[in-house]
């Protein structure tokens, strides 16, 4: 009686058949996560750029717009490319700021829980422009915007079903903001701007109140730069800028001594 495998008489060894199944199904579960995990990178980002486009607009009180956000599925860093802020009416139809990129890491598995934690987020080099027309100035407009936006107690439009955000760090470095008034113009540099648990206190604060947060701590540094360089030689920039400092200067006293802990 013959007893041998009849796949061992055709050459055929049942053992590496098996092998090469469950090598199969592997490049498969791995394809497929793979796959996952893009398809989640690309809904991230997606996600982010629609946020902006359709949040900050309301914060503000301008044109705001994202170009793209890359977004990495497998450890939550990317960049948040072309951001434009517009002047507020009554202004120049120019920009009050802009920035090519801005550095992103979230913490990944938090995109699927309620609350989204943000590790970092790094703006370098953004281009400010400061313009004064009598007693108010454009960055000044867009700070009251924000403030006032803070202090209502609707949430803002399309916000989401509820997901909320916390900043871990929040870092502006390398800022310049070109000093507009009387027809003179000056590039002054921003201080160093770095804010940590934005939102922690809480568990996590709606992405709105976040922005509103962050910007109006940076559109106040923005103007202290502004209006000290005025301050220092009033006379180049003329008696409106002269007026205006005395205002703003004395408005963002307030505020900044408010914020205070």
């Amino acid at each position: 009686m013959n007893n041998r495998n009849p796949g061992a008489t055709l050459g055929v060894n049942p053992t590496a058949n098996i092998m090469k199944k469950k090598y199969v199904v592997l490049l498969a579960v791995l394809l497929l996560l793979v796959g996952t995990f893009f398809f989640l990178g690309s809904i991230l980002s997606t996600a982010v750029t629609s946020a902006v486009n359709t949040i900050a607009p309301q914060v503000t009180g301008t044109k705001v717009t994202l170009g793209s956000a890359l977004i990495s599925p497998f450890n939550g860093t990317g960049s948040l490319n072309d951001l434009y802020v517009g002047n507020p009416q009554g202004f120049s139809d120019g920009k009050a700021f802009s920035c090519r990129k801005v550095h992103v890491n979230a913490r990944i598995r938090s995109v699927l829980s309620d609350t989204i934690v943000i590790e970092e987020i790094v703006i370098q080099a953004p281009e400010f422009v400061y313009e004064t027309k009598l007693l108010s100035s454009n960055i000044g407009k867009i700070l009251d915007n924000v403030n006032k936006f803070a202090g209502s107690s609707e949430p803002a439009k399309d916000s989401g079903p509820g997901k909320k955000i916390e900043i871990k760090r929040f870092v502006l470095e390398g800022a310049v903001v070109a000093v507009s008034a009387g027809g003179m113009t000056m590039p002054v540099p921003v201080p160093r701007l770095e804010l940590t648990d934005i939102g922690t206190a809480k568990g996590g604060v709606l992405p709105a109140e976040a922005a509103a947060e962050v910007l109006k701590r940076v559109l106040a540094s923005v103007s202290q730069a502004a209006v000290a360089a005025i301050a220092k030689d009033p006379a180049k920039f003329g008696k409106d800028a002269e007026d205006a400092v005395k205002k703003i200067g004395s408005g963002l006293k307030g505020l900044l001594d408010k914020d205070k802990p």
